[in-house]
């Protein structure tokens, strides 16, 4: 069973390489298109309106025309990689760090200089050097492909999926604070110094002093078409992560970004900070302008690099945003151990003709604690939920067992989501229990998250190889009245699938003991 919070450090074998500019990036959107493609698919309020102006959304709440999360003081300094030399693509890192900091500061539970999280724990964590790669491991890994000899330094991931950053914040790898993992990678002396301090920790079972300081409760995707709800959330829960597609020819020279077409891939993350609801269509380049006035603040990490500045205006209307993902933290030790089967996160889902949907995972208890919360995936808006859990379920069948909770939930939002039980479930050392989570089936609802397939995507450059496992016995789905192993290749062909599906995504979180 892959279990533990700290058995994930042995995945943050990360490596690091450098990347050119704008020729680089514009060959990368040729690959891109011509690949399969990598898709993306919150205490002070908001009291100084930047502008007197004030409209109403469909609740009523007053909304300002005019905002920005920076001028509230809510936004920690976006740091500008490769501004002093090539660049290096890891905005998906700056900007889902950047994002969560902001909610820590909305939330009040940090201040404004004294809160920096490390983006190079995120990049280690999210991948594998290559010379570490082994095709018959026995646990999930990836890896960025660049060339076979591709070195430690030369292997910096150039691109990564909105899903992959919240499995592995979901999993309990980080967030942490730069003092622990240092990255500045404007010195590659140091990011290399760095990979290799965390490859021989990991080795030495040192992996204490990387324990998480912030715990993920909601990772959400808000509708890209429901304006209102996403100046709501900037308000109340901080700076979101922005997906859009990268298109040079798309900027103004006041660094305002309209692109009317997309072929249907996100490129570039930022950072959503605020919104202009009068922001002249006339800003956009000449000869393809919005129809109407009004744009998203957007921070660009590696606007220096790009060319484009660190402040951007991205136009309502733009066709090439993908995703806007607002993250929700806690103190990490409002929680335990995470228990779960599925290190790299979703990327797959099923989903049956039945009236539900219905995926399980079983555990196994190392030692004596208590079940608190269950982390799920929710991959359809309005998805209503039902969850039980069950006690030294028979073997197979995760729902015969002795019964012990339960909860039922209609979720809003797409994304990631950690709920808490009514009470906690106290277990002993040895004890097996399962986590079955319904999806309610309908037109639009009922997809279930899985790990999916072993295989290969294009990244920015080179391919990202993914590598998953899965044991008999861990993880379920249910239809036409039987339960089937999803580590079983045979089992795949009753949910649509050619291969193994693999663990189902589901996490059961611990009590904290301390």
């Amino acid at each position: 069973m892959k279990k533990r919070i700290i058995a994930g450090i042995l995945l943050a074998m990360c490596t690091f390489s450098a990347c050119a500019q704008k020729d680089i990036y514009s060959e990368w959107e040729e690959d891109w298109a011509a690949s399969e493609g990598i898709s993306g698919d919150f205490k002070e309020n908001a009291e100084g309106a930047l502008s007197e102006e004030i409209s109403s959304d469909a609740q009523g709440t007053q909304l300002p025309t005019k905002y920005s999360l920076d001028e509230e003081g809510v936004v920690t300094d976006v740091l500008m990689y490769g501004s002093s030399h090539d660049g290096r693509p890891v905005n998906w890192a700056y900007s889902a760090y950047n994002a969560i900091e902001s909610n820590l500061l909305v939330q009040g539970k940090a201040k404004k200089g004294n809160v920096d999280l490390s983006e190079g724990h995120l990049v280690f964590w999210a991948n594998r050097h290559p010379a570490m790669f082994d095709e018959e491991t026995s646990d999930d890994c990836l890896r960025l492909v660049v060339s076979e000899s591709a070195s430690l330094s030369t292997c910096l991931v150039k691109g990564i999926e909105g899903e992959m950053i919240i499995a592995r914040i979901a999993n309990g790898a980080g967030p942490l604070s730069e003092e622990k993992v240092q990255f500045k990678d404007d010195d590659m002396a140091s990011v290399e110094s760095s990979a290799e301090k965390l490859i021989q920790d990991a080795a030495d079972c040192r992996i204490g002093e990387y324990d998480a300081d912030w715990f993920l409760l909601n990772a959400n995707h808000c509708d890209i078409n429901d304006r209102d709800t996403i100046k709501r959330t900037l308000m109340e829960k901080g700076a979101m992560q922005f997906g859009y597609g990268l298109n040079f020819n798309s900027f103004s020279e006041e660094s305002a970004f309209y692109c009317k077409t997309s072929n249907g891939l996100m490129t570039q993350m930022a950072l959503l900070v605020g919104w202009d609801d009068q922001y002249p269509k006339t800003n956009f380049k000449e000869g393809a302008q919005p129809e109407h006035d009004g744009a998203w603040l957007v921070y660009e990490p590696g606007g220096d690099a790009l060319g484009v500045g660190r402040e951007i205006w991205v136009s309502y209307e733009d066709a090439t945003i993908k995703d806007m993902i607002s993250y929700e933290m806690c103190e990490r030790a409002d929680y335990g151990e995470i228990l779960f089967h599925d290190a790299i996160g979703y990327r797959d889902l099923i989903k049956t003709e039945d009236e539900y949907t219905t995926v399980a995972n079983v555990f196994t208890m190392e030692e004596e604690g208590a079940l608190k919360a269950v982390g799920i995936y929710t991959l359809d808006a309005n998805q209503q939920v039902e969850i039980d859990v069950y006690g030294n379920p028979l073997d197979g069948t995760p729902d015969n067992g002795d019964w012990m909770t339960s909860l039922s939930l209609e979720v809003t939002n797409k994304g990631y989501h950690v709920f808490d039980l009514t009470e906690t479930v106290p277990l002993q050392k040895g004890d097996r229990f399962s986590v079955v989570v319904r999806y309610l089936n309908s037109e639009e609802t009922g997809s279930a998250a899985v790990e999916g397939k072993k295989g290969e995507t294009l990244a920015a450059i080179g391919k990202v190889n993914y590598h998953m496992v899965s044991e008999i016995g861990e993880s379920f789905a249910f239809t036409n009245g039987t339960w089937y192993d999803l580590s079983l290749e045979e089992s795949a062909e009753y949910f649509g699938k050619e291969d193994a599906i693999n663990n189902a995504c589901i996490k059961a979180i611990l009590e904290n003991k301390s």
